[in-house]
C-alpha cells in the first residue's frame, strides 16, 4: 500500500527475492486454515504476481553474486508454488537456469562459496538445500550435478567446524546468520544420509528440519548413526583455508590458516584484509580468533573490522593489505601464494606469502610459516622481505579469545589465563627490537553487538636485510 513498483529499497531485486518466498509461505498457510477474507487473498495474490514479474524483468545482474542466486531461487519458487499464473512456467525455467549457472560459478571444487565468508557459505547451502527439497516434492527435474555441488558445500562446512561445534567468522560473517550451522547440517545429514554431518549437527534445534522435511525427515534423522568425521588436517585449495587438526573431541586442537584469495576479483564486497591470519582453538578454548564484522554500514566500525590491524597477521606501515573504498568495494587486492603444506603424525608445516605490500616503496612481501609440534606447541615465523637497506615498521596482532580472564606480559613473553583453567604462554623472538603491548579491543559475533576483549600487539622497526 505504501510503495509503488521501482521504489527503493523495497522494490530492489534482492529484497523482493527474500520477501516473495516468505509471502508464498504465508499464502499457503492462509489456504491451509481456510482463511475467508477473499478481498485480502486476492490482493495478496495480485501483489505476489506483480512482484514476481517485476523481479523477472529487473534481475540483479551487475555483480551476479549471491543476490542473483536469490533472484533465481525466488523465480524457481514462484514458478513451482503458483502454477495458476500463466507466467509460472517462464519463471520456473528462468529460475532453474540461474540456479544451475550460479551453482557452477559460485561453488568451487573444494565446496567453498567463492566469497570465502562463513555466513555466505551457509546462506548459499541453505538456499540450494531448500531448492532441492522443493524440486523433489514437486517432481521437478534438476541438472545431474546439483546434488554433488550441494553435498560438497556441506562437506566444506564440516571441514571448517571447530571441535566445539562452532564456525570461525571468516570475512563478512555473523554468528547464527543466516541460521545456526548445526540446523543446516542436520538437514544435510538427512538428504545425503551422512553420519558425519549428523555428528557436527549435535545439539541442533530440529524445528527447521521438521518444517522443511516433515515427520519423515525427523524420523530418518533419528535413525542415522552419528559418526566422527574421518578427516583431520585438510587443505581446501580453492578457498585457500588450511585446517590443522588432531581430532574432533572438544579438548583437541584446531588451527585455521588463511592462505587464499580474499574473494573473487569481480566481487570482493564481503572481503577483509586478513591474508595469512589464523584462529586457534585448543583444550576447549578459542585462544585467538577472528574479530567478526559488526555492521555493513559504511563508516569507522566497518573499516576497523575489515582491517588488517584487527586480524591475527602482520600490518606494515599501518596500511591494509588490500585497500577498500566504500562499504563493499575493494581497490588493490592482495595476492597470496601457498608455498608448502606438510601433514604428518608428529609435525605439520605450512608456508605461504602475500604480495599486498608490494605496492609500497619497499616492495614488501610477508611470508608466514606455521610449524605445529603436535605434542605441545606452535611456532609462527614471520619473514618481512623487500628492497634491501630500506626501513620499515609494523606490528603483529593477536586477537585474544573472549574467555581469557587475565593476561600479562613479562618482557617478550605473554601469559593468557582462561576461565577454564587453560594457561597459554606466548614468546616473541626476533632479529629486530620488539615492543609488546596489551590493548583493549572488541569482538563482534553478532550484528551491531560488541564484546570487550584484549589484543597483543608486537611492534617492530628495522632496516630490511
Amino acid at each position: 500500500d505504501n510503495t509503488k513498483p521501482g521504489d527503493s529499497n523495497s522494490w530492489e531485486a534482492y529484497p523482493i527475492s527474500i520477501r516473495l518466498i516468505i509471502w508464498s509461505s504465508v499464502w499457503e498457510l492462509l489456504l491451509s486454515i481456510s482463511y475467508s477474507d477473499e478481498k485480502f487473498l486476492t490482493k495478496l495474490l495480485a501483489s505476489i504476481k506483480q512482484q514476481t514479474n517485476f523481479l523477472f524483468n529487473n534481475l540483479e545482474l551487475d555483480l551476479a553474486n549471491n543476490h542473483y542466486t536469490a533472484n533465481g531461487k525466488a523465480l524457481f519458487w514462484m514458478g513451482v508454488t503458483f502454477p495458476i499464473f500463466k507466467e509460472s512456467k517462464k519463471w520456473l525455467e528462468k529460475g532453474k537456469e540461474i540456479l544451475h549457472k550460479q551453482l557452477k560459478k559460485e561453488v568451487c571444487s573444494d565446496g567453498s562459496q567463492y566469497e570465502n565468508s562463513t555466513s555466505y557459505q551457509l546462506l548459499t547451502l541453505l538456499d540450494y538445500l531448500e531448492v532441492l527439497v522443493l524440486a523433489k516434492k514437486n517432481n521437478i527435474p534438476l541438472h545431474d550435478d546439483f546434488k554433488w555441488y550441494i553435498e560438497s558445500m556441506a562437506q566444506y562446512v564440516l571441514s571448517i567446524t571447530k571441535p566445539d561445534g562452532t564456525l570461525p567468522l571468516l570475512n563478512d560473517s555473523s554468528e547464527g546468520y543466516p541460521m545456526d550451522s548445526k540446523e543446516i547440517m542436520a538437514v544435510a545429514a538427512v538428504i545425503f544420509n551422512r553420519g558425519d554431518f549428523k555428528f557436527v549437527s549435535k545439539g541442533a534445534n530440529l524445528s527447521y528440519l521438521l518444517r522443511l522435511l516433515g515427520n519423515n525427515g525427523l524420523i530418518k534423522y533419528n535413525q542415522i548413526k552419528s559418526e566422527i568425521p574421518d578427516i583431520n588436517s585438510v587443505h581446501l585449495k580453492d578457498s585457500g583455508y588450511i585446517i590443522l587438526r588432531n581430532g574432533w573431541d572438544n579438548q583437541k586442537s584446531y588451527f585455521i590458516f588463511d592462505a587464499g584469495p580474499i574473494g573473487p576479483d569481480h566481487c570482493c564486497g564481503h572481503a577483509h584484509a586478513d591474508n595469512l591470519s589464523f584462529e586457534l582453538f585448543s583444550n576447549g578454548e578459542t585462544i585467538f580468533l577472528d574479530p567478526g564484522t559488526f555492521e555493513y554500514g559504511n563508516g569507522l566500525k566497518r573499516n576497523y573490522y575489515r582491517s588488517t590491524a584487527a586480524h591475527n597477521t602482520v600490518t606494515i606501515e599501518n596500511k591494509n593489505q588490500s585497500t577498500f573504498w566504500g562499504a563493499f568495494r575493494v581497490d588493490h587486492i592482495a595476492r597470496v601464494k601457498c608455498n608448502n603444506v606438510h601433514f604428518g603424525n608428529v609435525r605439520e608445516v605450512i608456508t605461504a606469502e602475500h604480495y599486498g605490500y608490494q605496492r609500497l616503496a619497499q616492495k614488501i612481501i610477508h611470508e608466514r610459516t606455521i610449524d605445529w609440534n603436535k605434542s605441545d606447541h606452535w611456532i609462527i615465523k614471520d619473514l618481512i622481505k623487500g628492497n634491501a637497506n630500506t626501513k620499515t615498521n609494523g606490528f603483529l596482532n593477536f586477537q585474544v579469545g573472549l574467555n581469557c580472564e587475565k593476561i600479562f606480559a613479562e618482557g617478550n613473553r605473554c601469559f593468557l589465563h582462561f576461565k577454564s583453567g587453560v594457561i597459554v604462554e606466548v614468546q616473541f623472538l626476533s632479529d629486530s627490537a620488539l615492543r609488546v603491548e596489551l590493548l583493549d579491543s572488541f569482538i563482534s559475533k553478532e550484528w551491531k553487538r560488541e564484546y570487550t576483549s584484549k589484543q597483543i600487539k608486537v611492534y617492530f622497526e628495522d632496516i630490511l636485510p
